[in-house]
């Protein structure tokens, strides 16, 4: 009965250090992220080399589970890359894929 409670105690104590440290997305070194499928309604040119687009009828959003970027971040816009200096690589209507995540700025960008 001894060595049941210990081995209980040991498993609940590396379950809590995992959740500590994996899950944890105030943590530096986690970089929150989630593949995203989802239709583009607005376009906002940030820069020479990128834009801000706003999302709406997501499709799929799969958060990741080591460092989840929660699906509300999204409302902020995601930054993306221009197509030329005129032109974002996305228009309205469009179908945004990939992969997002929050660097280091709190800027979601499309990778």
């Amino acid at each position: 009965m001894k060595s049941v409670i210990t081995l209980f105690a040991l498993c609940f104590s590396l379950t809590a250090l995992a959740k500590s440290e994996y899950i944890d997305t105030e943590l530096t070194t986690c970089q929150q992220e989630a593949q995203i499928i989802a239709k583009v309604s607005a376009i906002n040119k940030v820069s020479q080399t990128s834009c801000l687009v706003q999302v709406n009828e997501v499709r799929q959003y799969n958060a990741s589970l080591i460092c989840p970027l929660e699906i509300a971040a999204v409302n902020q816009g995601i930054e993306v890359g221009m197509k030329t200096v005129q032109e974002c690589a996305l228009q309205i209507g469009y179908v945004l894929s990939g992969i997002i995540s929050k660097n280091k700025a709190g800027v979601i960008v499309l990778e």
